[in-house]
C-alpha cells in the first residue's frame, strides 16, 4: 500500500473511534527544586518549570473544560519517581475507552548511554526525566523513556487518547561556548538556563544494605585464612562491608564506595560482567540479593535492554508526543513579556492558543510552535511523534465538548475604580490586557498581575464583586528591551545619489581600487582606516580594529531619510524597541555600507547593527556583523519598496536578540 493511502486509511479508522462524552484527565509534573541531599539544593536547580505546570494546568481548566479533579500534579520535591509512576497509573484506573490524558512535565532531562539500546535513531542512548531526588539511591531520581513507554503503552492498551508534552532535553553533551570570529562583530549574551543534566551532575548513591563483615580469621603465622576478594577492590570479603560493588569502582579502606557521579557508575557496571549477563534480563541475577551491596535492578535501569514499543509506533495508538528540542539540542529556560520564567517551547504552546481557538488541528499546532520557537530565535528545533491519525483533531484528540475559546475572569473586590479579578499569570493574563463585562460600558484594564490574580482599573461601567468579565483585548503591555538609534539624512534620491558619485565613489578607487574594503570583503581586506560620514559634507575617522594592518579603508554612509522615515514609524509600534536620538544612548546603531561590484556579484548597500563605531576602548571590535540586509539600489517603488521596509524591520527586530534573551513581544503598543 503506497504511504498516502496508509495515512488516509489510518486518518479515516481513527474517525470511527469514541469521540463523544470522553472524560479528560491529566498528570502534570513540574520541578523548579532539585536536591543533591535531602533539604540542600542543587545548583542545578532551575526556575521556570513550576511556571510551566501551572501554566498548562490552567490551559487545560480555561480552555480545554478539564475537571479541576481531574488534574493531578506534582510540584519540586513532591515529584519522585515512585510519586509520578503511581500517579499515573492511579488515574489509569479512572480511565475509560475513549477518554483523553494528557501528561505533561517540565525540568531536567538527560542522556544515558545504553549499550542495550539497539534502535538506529537512539545510537545506543537512552533518555530519562530527571526527578528532584538527585541523591536517590541507584539513581532512582531517572524516569528513563522505557519507564515511560511502559506506562503510556497501559493508556493505550485501554484505549485512551494520549497527549504526551516534555518541556526538558536529553542533550548529555557539556555545554558548548560560541566565540565570535574575526571577521565579524557578533554580541555574546549570558547563556539561558539548559533544562538538561549531564550525568556528572547527579550523584550515584548505591542502594546499600550494608552489613558489618563477619571479620577475618588468621592463622598461626598471622595470615588470613581467607583473602578471597568477591569484587576486586582491595578489601577481602572477611573485611568488606561492600563486597560486590562494581569492578574497579573506587571504594574507602573499608570497602564501601566513595561517592561518584552517575556517568562514572555507569561505566564501571558496563564494564563489570556481573552487571552485564543475558540472564539478568530473564529475571535472574547472578548474584542473590543478600550478597550484594546495592540493588542490582537499580543498574539495569541505566544498563536496561529496551523492550517496549514507542506508543507512536504502535497501529491506532491515538498517541501525540511533543518534545522541546531534538534529541542533540538543550531546551532553554526564558523570561516571558510579563517577566515571568517559563520554558522557551511551553511559553510557545500557550502563545499559539493565546491566538488561536482551543480546536485548532494538531497539523496547525506543530507548524506554529517550530514557527514561534523559530521567530524568537532559541536555538532549540521542538519535536514531535504521532499516530498519524492526531493531526487532522485537536491537542486532546477527541470532541470539543467543553473547550473554550475565551478567558473569564470573576471580581472579587472593588475599591473605588480599582478591581480585583480571579485570574492571573497563570492564566496568562498580563499588563494591558482588557476586559468587557456583560454589560458594554462595563471595561476594565489590568494594571498589575501576579501568579493567580490580576488588579484593573475600571476605565467605564460600574462593577459589583462577583461579576464575570470576558478577556477581549490579549495585548500584553511590556518594557523596551533595546535602544536603537537609526540615523537619517534628509535627502531626497537625486541629491543622495550626487553624493554617492561625489562623495563615496572616489574611496572605491584608492589603490587602484585595492584599498576600499566592505561587507563582502576576506578577512584580509580588513580595515585600517572606518570613515564614518556625519552628513553629505562631513565624515570623521572611527576606531579601525588594532589587529588589522592591511591599508584598507571602510567608509559608513548616511542613511538617508526616504529609506528610514517609513522605518521609524513601524518601529516606533514595538513594544520592545526604544528609539533613541543620540548615538550615545544607543545599544546598537543602524549602519550603511557600499560593497563595490566583483566579477561575481554587481555593487550593493548593506545595512545592519553594530555597537557605535566611535566608543573608545583598547579592543575595537570587527567593524561589520554578519546579519546585513542588502539591495542594489536604495530608491525602490512599489513592492520592492515594501519588501526592503519588511526586511529592514526584520532586520532591526532582530537586533533585539543581540542584547536580550527575553521573550520578545511583538503585540502592538497598548
Amino acid at each position: 500500500m503506497r504511504p498516502l493511502s496508509k495515512l488516509l486509511l489510518s486518518i479515516c479508522l481513527f474517525s470511527l473511534l469514541p469521540s463523544n462524552a470522553q472524560d479528560k484527565y491529566a498528570v502534570i509534573v513540574g520541578i523548579n527544586d532539585y536536591y543533591s541531599k535531602p533539604g540542600i539544593k542543587s545548583e542545578q536547580s532551575l526556575q521556570g518549570c513550576v511556571n510551566d505546570a501551572r501554566a498548562i494546568k490552567k490551559l487545560l481548566l480555561n480552555r480545554f473544560g478539564f475537571k479541576e479533579a481531574n488534574v493531578q500534579t506534582l510540584y519540586n520535591a513532591e515529584a519522585t519517581r515512585s510519586r509520578v509512576l503511581n500517579l499515573m497509573r492511579q488515574t489509569l484506573k479512572s480511565c475509560k475507552l475513549g477518554d483523553a490524558f494528557v501528561f505533561y512535565y517540565s525540568g531536567h532531562g538527560a542522556w544515558m548511554r545504553n549499550d542495550y539500546e539497539v534502535d538506529s535513531v537512539k545510537k545506543k542512548m537512552s533518555q530519562a526525566m530527571v526527578m528532584s531526588d538527585l541523591y536517590a539511591p541507584g539513581l532512582d531520581c531517572l524516569l528513563t523513556d522505557e519507564d515511560a513507554k511502559k506506562v503510556l503503552n497501559e493508556f493505550v492498551d485501554k484505549k485512551v487518547v494520549v497527549t504526551d508534552i516534555c518541556d526538558c532535553c536529553y542533550s548529555g553533551n557539556g555545554r558548548m561556548a560560541i566565540f565570535p570570529g574575526i571577521e565579524f562583530w557578533t554580541p555574546l549574551l549570558p547563556l539561558p538556563a539548559e533544562k538538561s543534566l549531564d550525568l556528572h551532575d547527579i550523584p550515584y548513591v548505591p542502594v546499600s544494605v550494608v552489613q558489618k563483615p563477619l571479620g577475618c580469621a588468621i592463622d598461626s603465622l598471622g595470615y588470613y585464612v581467607n583473602e578471597t576478594d568477591t569484587d576486586g577492590d582491595g578489601v577481602p570479603d572477611c573485611e568488606d562491608w561492600e563486597p560486590n560493588t562494581p569492578l574497579g569502582m573506587p571504594v574507602d579502606s573499608l570497602g564501601a564506595t566513595v561517592p561518584i557521579s552517575a556517568d562514572q557508575y555507569i561505566d564501571f557496571a558496563r564494564k563489570d560482567p556481573r552487571f552485564t549477563d543475558t540472564t539478568l534480563y530473564e529475571g535472574k541475577t547472578a548474584l542473590s540479593a543478600d550478597d550484594r551491596s546495592f540493588d542490582l535492578k537499580a543498574a539495569l535501569r541505566v544498563n536496561y535492554r529496551p523492550t517496549e514499543r514507542r506508543p507512536s509506533e504502535r497501529t491506532q495508538s491515538r498517541y501525540l508526543y511533543l518534545a522541546a528540542s531534538t534529541d542533540r539540542e538543550k531546551a532553554s529556560e526564558i523570561t516571558d513579556e510579563t517577566g515571568t520564567q517559563h520554558g522557551a517551547f511551553t511559553k510557545a504552546l500557550l502563545t499559539v492558543y493565546k491566538e488561536n481557538p482551543a480546536g485548532l488541528l494538531v497539523s496547525a499546532l506543530l507548524t506554529k510552535i517550530t514557527e514561534l520557537i523559530k521567530q524568537q530565535k532559541y536555538s532549540h528545533t521542538p519535536t514531535y511523534h504521532f499516530d498519524p491519525g492526531r493531526l487532522a483533531g485537536n491537542l486532546l484528540g477527541i470532541g470539543d465538548s467543553g473547550f473554550s475559546n475565551t478567558v473569564t475572569a470573576t471580581c472579587t473586590g472593588v475599591k473605588g475604580t480599582v478591581v480585583t479579578l480571579d485570574k492571573g499569570l497563570d492564566d496568562g493574563l498580563g499588563k494591558g490586557n482588557v476586559f468587557t463585562g456583560a454589560e458594554r460600558d462595563q471595561v476594565l484594564r489590568v494594571t498589575a498581575v501576579d501568579s493567580t490574580s490580576a488588579v484593573a482599573i475600571l476605565k467605564s461601567g460600574s462593577v459589583k464583586k462577583g461579576q464575570t468579565f470576558r478577556l477581549t483585548n490579549k495585548r500584553i503591555a511590556s518594557a523596551p528591551l533595546v535602544k536603537l538609534y537609526i540615523p537619517e539624512m534628509q535627502m531626497i534620491p537625486a541629491q543622495y545619489d550626487a553624493f554617492f558619485q561625489k562623495k563615496v565613489r572616489p574611496f572605491l578607487s584608492l589603490n587602484f581600487g585595492f584599498g576600499y574594503a566592505d561587507f563582502h570583503s576576506s578577512p584580509a581586506e580588513r580595515a585600517t582606516r572606518v570613515v564614518v560620514f556625519d552628513d553629505a559634507v562631513k565624515h570623521h575617522d572611527a576606531p579601525a580594529p588594532s589587529a588589522h594592518t592591511a591599508p584598507y579603508t571602510v567608509v559608513f554612509l548616511p542613511v538617508p531619510s526616504f529609506v528610514t522615515t517609513a522605518l521609524k514609524e513601524k518601529v516606533k509600534k514595538h513594544q520592545n524597541i526604544e528609539l533613541v536620538n543620540s548615538i550615545e544612548k544607543a545599544d546598537f546603531v543602524l549602519y550603511l555600507n557600499y560593497a563595490k561590484a566583483r566579477p561575481e556579484k554587481p555593487g550593493s548597500f548593506g545595512f545592519f547593527y553594530h555597537p557605535c563605531l566611535d566608543h573608545p576602548g583598547e579592543n575595537v571590535p570587527p567593524v561589520f556583523t554578519k546579519d546585513v540586509v542588502e539591495t542594489q539600489r536604495l530608491q525602490l517603488s512599489g513592492s520592492k519598496q515594501r519588501d526592503l521596509l519588511q526586511k529592514l524591520y526584520a532586520l532591526t527586530r532582530r537586533a533585539i536578540r543581540y542584547k536580550s534573551l527575553v521573550w520578545i513581544n511583538d503585540d502592538p503598543k497598548p
